[in-house]
């Protein structure tokens, strides 16, 4: 008889590396860069909010944001955070944190991801990010609307 799939917890850069800001996260990879073998971690030389957006959604039970200068990179983003900074790209090679927006419903989305397993726990699907980046919730498909209550 098959096991039934685990219920998945929407975790938090918080939970998944016990940080709670951008500049302990920062801390943590710089720590563990030997054992995760990725370089040294740039640092932002400051804020500039307005100088891009990035969007936090969940991924296979993850809350990231991915890069808004499109470098392909995503990161693990902490619970409380409104910035967010690339290591891979220094945002843009700005130098500067942006924005990190959260989902207005961001409770709905994670009360109802948690009914589903890890690696199908996903927000929202590939179709719809762009929609969701840009503002156009009313375009997503009816399910990304339905779990975010958009």
């Amino acid at each position: 008889m098959p096991t039934p799939a685990r219920r998945s917890t929407i975790q938090y850069a918080d939970d998944m590396f016990g940080v709670s800001s951008l500049e302990a996260y920062l801390d943590w990879l710089d720590a563990n860069r030997d054992r995760l073998g990725v370089p040294f971690v740039p640092r932002p030389e400051g804020d500039a909010l307005e100088s891009g957006t990035a969007w936090a959604r969940v991924d296979c039970a993850r809350w990231i944001a991915d890069c808004p200068w499109r470098c392909g990179a995503s990161h693990a983003v902490p619970r409380a955070e409104t910035r967010f900074w690339c290591t891979s790209c220094a945002n843009g090679g700005t130098g500067q944190t942006c924005a990190l927006v959260w989902p207005t419903a961001r409770q709905r989305v994670e009360t109802n991801l948690t009914s589903l397993p890890s690696t199908l726990a996903t927000w929202p699907c590939a179709i719809d990010i762009p929609l969701y980046e840009g503002g156009q919730t009313a375009a997503m498909c009816e399910p990304c609307r339905t779990i975010g209550a958009l």
